[in-house]
């Protein structure tokens, strides 16, 4: 695609969807509109995709695509398709962000998990935004040649246009499967305690947006106090030593750091639910991690 991009003199950028794929993206000259994009839509048969290119394939249910091959999603041009955009931050344990890249880069080879909320800013504020040439008013095409492309790629390939810009395409390689994280183990397991408190106590648990299937599990199990604060101090036991990437990540210090104390503050109030007693002060440090100032009566 990006061959056959370079060849028509067309600039491209690139993104990270932040979930699955890559995002591809032309400058087209302004005035077109949503109506006149949409309508670039694939005519070619179901094989063009694999004549244009051995790299892409146009179905779209995982079972139907051969092993190792990539799809181009054009089925996103329909109405009400959503898109994530650039700097986005997915909905995802490791939270991942959408981010431009450049062509070297895809080159050698980008993964989804290497752009996260630790590093996205970082990288900003080193390298730039990438993503300039889109914004300039330079370099863009008129639609007349988009439609060109999307001969010479087979017709198979997402076009959809945003104010002054066309998704030439989505791309989504082959699925990687995501690393364990001890941490993210540990998290779970301390939000499916706090629900358990909340079997105990009304007030305890505000809101909860998580998985449906873990509310019902803690309501059916209504596990006794003594076993919730017994989990909770085996938990605080196993929050792995950081490692030396580890000392050099503020964000997965804090996270730490911030899980033991919430952890302990959830055995302090299955103790005070217990019936143990403590005054304010010492309850105010042991639930918030907060000491109240004193002040001179005069």
């Amino acid at each position: 695609m990006r061959e056959a991009l370079d060849a028509l003199k067309m600039t491209s950028v690139v993104k990270t969807t932040g979930s699955k794929g890559l995002h591809v993206y032309v400058p087209i000259v302004r005035g077109p509109e949503q109506g006149d994009v949409r309508d670039l839509r694939p005519r070619a048969g179901a094989g063009a995709c694999e004549a244009a290119s051995g790299a892409h394939h146009g179905r779209v249910r995982v079972a139907k695509r051969p092993r190792g091959r990539v799809l181009v999603d054009y089925n996103q041009n329909r109405w009400g398709s959503t898109l994530a955009s650039i700097y986005s931050v997915r909905p995802r344990p490791d939270a991942t962000v959408s981010t431009p890249v450049t062509w070297k880069e895809v080159e050698k080879g980008v993964r989804i998990e290497d752009f996260t909320l630790r590093n996205v800013p970082e990288r900003v504020e080193a390298i730039g935004d990438v993503w300039k040439p889109l914004l300039s008013k330079r370099g863009r095409v008129r639609l007349v040649a988009v439609r060109l492309t999307l001969q010479c790629l087979g017709e198979r390939v997402h076009c959809r246009e945003a104010h002054d810009f066309v998704l030439l395409a989505a791309v989504a390689p082959a699925a990687q499967p995501a690393k364990p994280s001890p941490m993210n183990t540990i998290a779970e397991r301390y939000v499916k305690l706090v629900l358990a408190v909340g079997q105990h106590d009304a007030d305890y648990v505000d809101a909860f947006y998580g998985p449906p299937e873990w509310k019902t599990e803690a309501e059916r199990l209504k596990r006794p106090l003594g076993d919730i604060d017994a989990a909770a101090e085996r938990l605080v036991a196993e929050i792995p030593a950081p490692s030396d990437a580890d000392r050099h990540d503020e964000l997965a210090m804090l996270r730490r750091e911030y899980l033991s104390r919430q952890l302990a503050a959830l055995r302090t109030r299955v103790h005070m639910l217990q019936g143990a007693k403590l005054t304010f002060d010492q309850e105010s440090r042991a639930l918030y991690d907060a000491e109240a100032p004193v002040h001179p009566e005069s």
